[in-house]
């Protein structure tokens, strides 16, 4: 295990409807405040870049010139290990995310950006209501986002979805530096300022979540959402798995 004053970046796998936004606002704030220089830092929707700009997302043009930055803070929607896939300047990282009851994530990821923003024409249309094949594809295609994203394998048959999980749970336990529970914040930012770089300095509240939600789990028949656990259930493994990696650590301070 890298000691706190190896760490010499730090990355924020921002994944969807994890409470990642307020948290880029947390890291950036923090990012600030260490003085950190505004060049060196990368999080859009805040230091002046689009919200969009996601690296996986950027042109060829905008992607060599952010190769060329030398960065020290990183906090987008990218999978794990970014700055090898992407070749970015930014040395021996301090890799963070936020994990999400995967029910829930998949939820608010529905209700977000189909039911309110209308991706893919799903606008205004509860899932309660969706054709059986229609939502059967969607499941497929929202499923297990969290162990995508912690993994960074593309799934395919050919290499397993349980090798996929053994991965991501491999990733999560010995390449993350930390990570984060949504329903458990105020005790994982703790953890998160007791082993963050002695050069980054989060001196500041986290700020609360919006809990306004647009469509609940109470609203959803049975079938529902045992659909949506059978469709994420490496997610929920993994985050199962996650929940267990804290109270062991736990366990171990506590003795």
């Amino acid at each position: 295990m890298q000691m706190k004053e190896d760490y010499k970046g730090f990355i924020f796998v921002h994944i969807p409807k994890c409470g990642g936004t307020s948290f880029r606002k947390f890291i950036f704030d923090a990012a600030l405040k260490s003085e950190i220089d505004p060049s060196q830092i990368y999080i859009p929707g805040f230091n002046g870049l689009s919200n969009e700009l996601n690296i996986p997302k950027l042109p060829i043009e905008q992607l060599l010139k952010l190769k060329k930055q030398k960065l020290k803070v990183i906090a987008n929607h990218t999978h794990f290990n970014v700055h090898k896939d992407y070749g970015l300047n930014i040395k021996k990282p301090f890799y963070y995310t936020i994990l999400r009851n995967p029910v829930d994530r998949f939820i608010s990821h529905y209700s977000f950006f189909y039911y309110k923003n209308g991706y893919e024409n799903f606008g205004g249309k509860k899932l309660n209501d969706l054709p059986e094949e229609v939502l059967d594809a969607l499941l497929l295609k929202l499923g297990n986002v969290q162990t995508r994203f912690i993994s960074n394998v593309k799934f395919s048959k050919a290499f397993g979805l349980d090798n996929i999980l053994k991965v991501a749970k491999f990733n999560l336990e010995h390449e993350f530096s930390d990570f984060g529970i949504l329903e458990d914040i105020p005790n994982s930012i703790d953890r998160l300022e007791s082993c963050t770089p002695n050069w980054l300095t989060f001196n500041q509240k986290f700020p609360n979540k919006n809990t306004n939600k647009i469509i609940r789990k109470e609203e959803l028949s049975s079938r529902i959402i045992d659909k949506i656990k059978m469709n994420n259930s490496l997610d929920i493994s993994l985050y199962k798995f996650a929940k267990q990696l804290i109270e062991n650590k736990t366990s171990i301070i506590s003795y």
